[in-house]
């Protein structure tokens, strides 16, 4: 039974490798900002958008803040740890609204 979910689960990967790959030859025309700025999901315009993900942590947690460059083309990554005990929520709101302001 493992070997027909790891099957179904390889060609549903390599499916999606294939679409990915045909949709970037059908836009071969279109810009690299517009391409990371769609999103898949919707059509909304993402190209400033800060992305953010927190981990926990021993001693506290670790905030990863990712943001796209457009002069360099690559994703810039601020990392941040948050102590042990401090408010978890007010830590990520204020770092986050700083790295908003820094754009």
């Amino acid at each position: 039974m493992k070997w027909i979910k790891r099957l179904l689960l390889n060609w549903v990967k390599d499916a999606q490798r294939d679409q990915l790959h045909e949709s970037c030859y059908e836009n071969k025309g279109m810009a690299l900002t517009e391409d990371v700025a769609s999103s898949e999901d919707d059509d909304i315009e993402m190209g400033k958008a800060v992305r953010f993900a927190v981990l926990p942590a021993r001693g506290g947690c670790v905030l990863e803040i990712k943001s796209w460059d457009k002069k360099e083309h690559e994703w810039e990554t601020i990392t941040h740890v948050i102590p042990e005990g401090q408010d978890v929520a007010h830590a990520v709101g204020q770092l986050v609204s700083m790295e908003m302001l820094r754009r």
